[in-house]
């Protein structure tokens, strides 16, 4: 499927072979699932969820960047610092909210924990094996990205 858009249409056209699955789900989603009244004791602090995303994203666009080597190493250091120290914020933010958008007390919990960095390894260690293997076969193998897919 991706191979296909890959091969004739612009990159970025693989991410929208989810809109059809979405749209499907939304639907059978207002049909099947029941209605739950609002939670008003949880409100959303907008605030803290932009910090929430904009951390997350300096931290990933600074490794990204290492890696590749092209913005001066400073520079790489200083966004990750940044991002660092606004994750920092966010998490000590949370620790002392008396209602937190994120639990942070529940990571204390070992079996929580253990089966976060459980998933965390699994979905590392899946990805990078498919980004592995689609590279492999097309540059080793000199497959084209539709039969890449489809292999």
């Amino acid at each position: 499927q991706g191979g296909i858009l890959l091969e004739h249409f612009y990159w970025g056209s693989v991410f929208l072979i989810n809109v059809p699955i979405v749209l499907v789900v939304i639907a059978i989603n207002a049909k099947v699932v029941p209605r739950q009244p609002a939670r008003r004791e949880q409100p959303l602090n907008l605030l803290q969820a932009l910090v929430l995303i904009a951390a997350i994203l300096m931290l990933v666009f600074s490794a990204k960047s290492a890696l590749k080597g092209q913005l001066a190493l400073w520079l790489t250091a200083l966004v990750a610092l940044g991002g660092a120290a606004m994750l920092t914020w966010f998490i000590r933010k949370q620790l002392s909210a008396a209602r937190p958008m994120v639990d942070m007390r529940l990571f204390t919990h070992r079996i929580i924990l253990s089966g976060v960095m459980m998933a965390m390894t699994a979905l590392i260690t899946l990805v990078g094996f498919e980004l592995l293997m689609a590279q492999e076969l097309q540059f080793v193998h000199q497959k084209t990205p539709f039969e890449a897919g489809i292999f």
